[in-house]
């Protein structure tokens, strides 16, 4: 059971609605990153507030925004900008693997819960 809730909170991740539907380059690279960059703060904040499941689709989100910076042709991959988003890349990653792990203890302790009072 919690390996399909993952599978939904994942597939809730991956849409990031019409972003997804324009062509790479259509958006200048900044603008997707600075998309990104909210989507990584505002994860964040619900992370901190108790909403490790909304805070876990946001940081999905964040990555399908590096993939659409990395397949703009255009993006200068020496440039500060985009080192800075590759490290911020690693660290929601490294973030999102922690939170998968911490979902999945909730999920499984929701359910044993629920079998106990059913």
């Amino acid at each position: 059971m919690a390996q399909r809730k993952l599978a939904i909170l994942n597939r809730q991740g991956a849409d990031i609605g019409s972003w997804s539907e324009r062509k790479p380059g259509h958006y200048s690279a900044q603008v997707l990153i600075d998309k990104a960059e909210a989507l990584r703060s505002e994860a964040l904040t619900r992370h901190g507030h108790g909403d490790a499941e909304g805070a876990y689709v946001l940081l999905m989100r964040y990555t399908r925004f590096y993939e659409l910076v990395r397949a703009d042709k255009k993006v200068d991959p020496k440039s500060d900008s985009f080192k800075r988003f590759q490290r911020q890349f690693v660290a929601v990653l490294d973030f999102l693997e922690s939170l998968k792990k911490q979902l999945t203890l909730q999920i499984e302790a929701e359910q044993a819960s629920a079998s106990t009072m059913g």
